[in-house]
């Protein structure tokens, strides 16, 4: 398919080159040829008359040939050589015939640079055309995809002991990993005639090997490789198709890809013979890497998501798959780590809200969580075990539920110095991670608002479900400032793909004097209320007093 496309897109570049000369060659040849003997006897942008083809030299006036025929030489006329006509020939001023006018010669000047800049464009434009399919990296060229460029930069992560400290560091080496093509034609690459000319160690992959491709179509600048060695405690893995041998084992490696917008994570065993590690000498050795390092996946496990959202009471998917190969024998066991607890291993049978698809094909390692509850969360990891090798992938439940957010009043109308309490109320939302706050709009859009000031916060509340509760409150004092102004009550939480606002309009109505007339009799009423109540207190003591005066004896 790729090389059909490939003929086809050099044919058509060949094709509209072809075209763009043409073109060039007719729009420059009535100005180029204008003054030379045989050029075309009328303009470019016209066609030929009747008249202007037989005028031509050469032809008689009844249409044919000359008396010499096709291809003969026109005889000169007799007479003097003064008096014979000048042949006319366009774009030659000096030679135009009797009659023609100014204007008119003008015209075929101004016809003639047209189709100068016309053709100028036209070559700039297939001048361009032919750079653009001429280049190796052009813009139709351009495949930045894994599956085409079969050649990831890796990272080879190797721990090292320090001899005089004894400690423990981590050598970090540039690598390259050379993907093997899928199909019979795959193990006959030659990645060694075709390597780069640097100085990077590289990891090639050969057949026969699983297919670790799966999901990882993507930009390789959007790709994280890590390879490290896999230490096996100097004991040989029985594996199909590999030979047992007394002396000598293999080296194994795990390779590690993951997507930088956590797309997925994909994890392969990668395996070098004791026959290709021997032929590598102390020379071609760098830093304990080889220039060239052959090595075939054998075990390959991959998650689509590794992180899942889901809210409660709902069913949350936790995606894993497996390719192995078919000789081998494949278990699969999931487990739970939570913080402060111990790992849990998650029971798929059994009529359990967990469950795993066993009716799938071949390669489905996946879990589903019916009816999520708070306990669920945390990070699931998805072990798949063949022979004596094990691979996990780990993946993270999150639990979120959207909080509700309501404001005390709908609509506010205020006489100025009147005081109202308003509180907003964030209620049912997990995690207890949340941010709110208390805003006055301006009154002229474009610009910013104000955050409210003295604004108290209660603690949170746990309700019943799990999830949490709060509010955030002010007292508004009425001033005519605040006409028009709107309070907003912003809520942001990580379940909120855009904060939530809950909005309240105030009117403020000036005070006129009833109004503060009738304020001053009710702030007199309460004075006169609370000292007679101090009064009435103050006689009730007394009157207790004087009943209890002890009386001495005589």
């Amino acid at each position: 398919m790729d090389v059909q496309v490939g003929v086809g897109f050099f044919y058509c570049s060949i094709k509209l080159k072809f075209r763009c000369y043409c073109s060039i060659l007719l729009l420059l040849l009535p100005t180029t040829q204008g003054n030379k003997p045989g050029g075309l006897p009328f303009p470019a942008n016209a066609s030929p008359s009747a008249e202007q083809w037989l005028r031509r030299p050469g032809r008689h006036p009844n249409g044919a040939a000359g008396p010499a025929g096709r291809g003969a030489v026109q005889s000169e006329p007799s007479g003097p050589v003064r008096d014979r006509p000048i042949p006319a020939g366009p774009g030659s001023p000096s030679r135009c015939a009797t009659g023609e006018s100014e204007s008119e010669r003008e015209r075929k000047r101004k016809d003639g640079q047209g189709a100068m800049g016309c053709g100028a464009w036209l070559a700039a434009g297939c001048l361009l055309s032919a750079v653009i399919t001429r280049t190796p990296n052009s813009f139709a060229s351009a495949e930045p995809g894994l599956r085409r460029s079969l050649q990831l930069p890796c990272i080879f992560e190797m721990r090292k002991t320090v001899p005089v400290s004894n400690e423990t560091e981590t050598v970090l080496l540039n690598v390259r990993l050379l993907l093997p093509v899928a199909g019979a034609e795959g193990a006959q690459r030659p990645w060694t005639e075709s390597l780069p000319a640097d100085s990077l160690p590289s990891f090639i992959v050969q057949e026969p090997s699983v297919n670790i491709l799966q999901h990882t179509d993507e930009d390789i600048n959007m790709l994280d490789c890590r390879i490290s060695p896999y230490f096996t405690a100097n004991t040989q893995i029985l594996w199909p198709g590999r030979e047992v041998r007394a002396h000598g084992l293999d080296t194994w490696f795990t390779c590690t890809i993951k997507h930088t917008a956590g797309k997925y994570t994909a994890t392969a065993f990668l395996v070098q013979s004791h026959e290709d590690r021997e032929h590598q000498t102390p020379g071609q050795l760098h830093q304990g890497i080889a220039e060239q390092t052959r090595v075939s996946a054998v075990l390959a496990v991959r998650t689509r998501l590794p992180r899942v959202r889901t809210a409660l009471g709902k069913d949350a998917l936790l995606d894993c798959a497996f390719v192995a190969d078919p000789r081998v024998a494949v278990a699969v066991q999931w487990a739970l780590r939570q913080k402060g607890q111990r790992e849990r291993r998650i029971a798929t049978s059994g009529g359990g809200r967990a469950e795993m698809f066993p009716q799938e094909p071949r390669g489905n390692a996946s879990l589903l969580l019916r009816r999520v509850e708070l306990g669920d969360e945390g990070t699931y990891i998805c072990a798949v075990q063949a022979a004596a090798l094990v691979l996990e992938q780990a993946v993270l439940l999150q639990i979120t539920e959207k909080p509700t957010v309501t404001i005390n009043v709908n609509s506010l109308s205020l006489v100025e110095g009147e005081q109202q309490k308003l509180v907003c109320d964030i209620r049912n939302y997990y995690p207890a991670d949340i941010h709110a706050q208390w805003l006055r709009e301006p009154r002229d859009a474009g610009q910013l608002p104000d955050t409210v000031p003295n604004v108290l916060t209660s603690s949170h509340r746990r309700n019943s479900n799990g999830t949490y509760s709060f509010s955030r409150f002010f007292l508004l004092t009425a001033t005519l400032h605040d006409d028009g102004h709107t309070y907003t009550c912003r809520v942001e939480h990580p379940s909120l793909q855009a904060p939530i606002r809950r909005s309240v309009t105030v009117a403020v109505k000036e005070a006129t004097s009833t109004t503060w007339l009738l304020l001053l009799l009710l702030g007199l009423t309460g004075c006169l209320v609370a000292s007679l109540h101090h009064l009435h207190k103050a006689r009730s003591t007394t009157k207790v007093g004087a009943l209890h005066i002890p009386v001495s004896p005589t």
